[in-house]
């Protein structure tokens, strides 16, 4: 691995080009550069020799797209991407797990996936968490960057919420907190086929992770992750470091909405190249940065959720494994009673694991058919983000 961070430097020293993408794959033990249509000429020259001083170490790749932010209308796209689809494309969720009836019935607002509007732009609400006791979403980090304000609509009729933490670019996650302090929005993501999928934990990406993602603008996709802690150049200034890049389609206006394994948050889409006709590559903020930057928390009031834990892992809350950010195995971790919810709206229980994967505790938290809260969960998780520090500054 030193080698492979040594390599990364040297990239982000020598060929910082727009159009350009690298991410380390622990799998190959490379450094895979995606260089997009419009390096040629000198742009390609210049890659040319910076990965030549790096035989054996690098493999470069072209794609037939262009690297673009997600967002829709946005300073950056203009008109990209068509006029925006109505609003509307999540739903309040129901209730517990997987979207199935029965959660607490205070459970308001948007979720994951479901369209936002601030200004010109369009983008998609990633997940619902808790700041401080406070409700809020988190989004992507350009998105933040385009409205001070956002609703649920175009016309700006359905505000949502204030925006109380933006950063892009080097990263790509924005805070906007509720204007409605009571507002409990669920812990849930639009499968954009009338159910939803309850989220209780947020972990790290592994290469080979099988994940989902959901956008206002393209609805439900899935593919895999291909490679961690990725630097993308996006032009204008806009680099991004620390990234989980993925098959995953995405086109404008899926910008900030969530990538998911089971009922584990992953990511929030960033942007990338081709579309969801021809396919392409698209990378994500990682999840456990922008909660451990932000101080938030997964979920919101009643209607579910709780802290993250280090390490991927399934609805149970058992370790996916994998390698993280660093190249190192993350197989070790569990979490303990994810917390679902049942046919009377109660939730049963949240922990989560240490970074070691031991469980010493589980909370216990139950709201009742009114949506009062009658216990109090903990989360003792040691929450781990991707390492941005080896992509351009």
């Amino acid at each position: 691995m030193p080698a492979l961070r040594d390599g990364v430097r040297t990239l982000s020293d020598t060929a910082s080009i727009p159009g350009t993408a690298w991410s380390i794959d622990p799998k190959t033990n490379q450094i895979v550069v995606l260089a997009d249509r419009t390096v040629t000429g000198t742009k390609m020259a210049t890659l040319t020799r910076a990965t030549d001083r790096l035989a054996g170490l690098v493999s470069v790749k072209r794609t037939s797209g262009e690297f673009t932010l997600y967002d829709a209308g946005g300073r950056r796209q203009g008109s990209a991407g068509g006029n925006p689809p109505a609003a509307g494309g999540g739903s309040p969720a129901a209730g517990g797990a997987g979207g199935q009836a029965g959660g607490a019935n205070t459970a308001t607002g948007a979720i994951g996936g479901s369209a936002i509007f601030g200004g010109r732009a369009q983008c998609s609400l990633g997940f619902n968490v808790t700041v401080q006791g406070a409700p809020a979403f988190i989004t992507a980090g350009h998105c933040g960057n385009e409205s001070k304000t956002w609703a649920a609509d175009q016309a700006g009729s359905q505000p949502l919420g204030t925006v109380a933490d933006s950063r892009f670019p080097k990263t790509d996650f924005a805070l906007v907190t509720y204007d409605d302090p009571t507002t409990k929005p669920s812990s849930a993501v639009d499968l954009h086929n009338g159910s939803t999928q309850q989220i209780t934990q947020a972990v790290d990406a592994a290469v080979g992770m099988k994940v989902q993602r959901s956008g206002s603008r393209t609805g439900l996709k899935d593919g895999t992750v291909t490679g961690l802690n990725a630097t993308v150049n996006y032009g204008n200034g806009d680099i991004v470091n620390g990234l989980i890049q993925t098959d995953v389609c995405a086109e404008p206006g899926d910008s900030g909405g969530p990538m998911f394994a089971g009922d584990a948050a992953v990511g929030l889409t960033s942007g990338g190249s081709g579309d969801c006709q021809q396919g392409g590559e698209t990378f994500f903020q990682p999840v456990t940065a922008a909660l451990a930057a932000t101080g938030a928390v997964i979920g919101a009031g009643d209607a579910g959720g709780s802290g993250s834990a280090a390490g991927g892992g399934d609805a149970n809350g058992n370790a996916a494994g994998g390698d993280n950010a660093n190249g190192n195995d993350a197989s070790a971790g569990s979490s303990a009673g994810a917390g679902t919810g049942d046919a009377n709206g109660t939730d049963a229980g949240a922990g989560s694991g240490d970074a070691n994967g031991t469980d010493p505790g589980a909370g216990a938290g139950a709201g009742d058919a009114n949506g009062t809260d009658t216990g109090a969960g903990s989360t003792t998780g040691a929450t781990t983000g991707a390492d941005g520090g080896d992509g351009q500054q």
